[in-house]
């Protein structure tokens, strides 16, 4: 997974290390934004850094990641599954801990977010923590 929170810069596909010494930037343009609004602004920054990210399947840290250590994963919807327009967002809160490998398996086809919110579904708190 790669940190990202500012739209300026080039971001490789090369992992971020953690943990993440740098504090984030407190003007980011990605606070406060939702699912929709992020994937523009990632959308945004390939096109205008050539950055080798993933947009289709990405995690966004909000207010509640510092609370709980989750995340939420988002996975956009298309009418065709490729390129076309968008229809819209699913999302799934999730751990950390099952980000990075359920961003993976959405990519790859071995898992989706329809999948997870039906284990999240299961658990008091509503957030993903892996495969039962």
């Amino acid at each position: 997974m790669v940190f990202i929170d500012n739209v300026d810069s080039y971001h490789s596909d090369e992992p971020s290390l953690a943990p993440v010494d740098e504090d984030s930037d407190p003007h980011s343009p990605f606070i406060g934004k939702t699912p929709a609004e992020c994937h523009r602004l990632l959308l945004q920054l390939r096109e205008t850094t050539e950055s080798e990210i993933m947009t289709e399947w990405f995690a966004v840290m909000d207010e509640r990641s510092e609370r709980d250590d989750t995340v939420l994963l988002v996975a956009v919807e298309r009418d065709d599954g490729g390129e076309n327009e968008v229809l819209g967002y699913r999302t799934v809160r999730a751990s950390f801990e099952v980000a990075c490998t359920s961003l993976m398996c959405y990519e790859s086809g071995h898992s989706s977010v329809d999948e997870d919110l039906e284990r999240a579904a299961r658990q008091p708190d509503g957030v993903y923590r892996g495969p039962k």
